[in-house]
């Protein structure tokens, strides 16, 4: 169940990183962090799929979209903190959009991958 979960949510973050890229007047390949998270995420619910024991593959998943979690919470709450590596000057209007789309989407999976591993201990 939760490989199918883990799927949809990398196909979303992947449309959604994809969608930002496209969508900018100024694009950069940071645009693209929602899809470098979502691939993964789509690699590993099809590898569950075909893994005789998902239990590698969701906690690999979830560590990835907890992963997602962090760094699009630095961006939306912190975006200074790489100050070396900001652009001053240039607007992104999009990119809070983005970031927080992000933030909801890992802060969902990484809850439902919390919940799936408290209810397989339990069992």
């Amino acid at each position: 169940m939760m490989s199918k979960v883990t799927m949809v949510f990398g196909a979303v973050l992947s449309l959604v990183g994809l969608g930002a890229y496209f969508e900018a007047d100024h694009r950069h390949i940071t645009a693209l962090i929602p899809t470098f998270v979502g691939a993964p995420l789509l690699a590993l619910g099809i590898a569950g799929q075909k893994m005789e024991q998902t239990g590698p593959a969701m906690h690999a998943a979830a560590g990835v979209g907890l992963l997602g979690l962090l760094v699009s919470a630095q961006g939306l709450f912190w975006p200074r903190l790489f100050q070396e590596r900001c652009e001053p000057d240039v607007q992104h209007p999009k990119r809070g959009q983005t970031q927080g789309l992000t933030l909801i989407l890992c802060g969902g999976y990484v809850g439902l991958s919390f919940r799936s591993f408290l209810r397989a201990r339990l069992a």
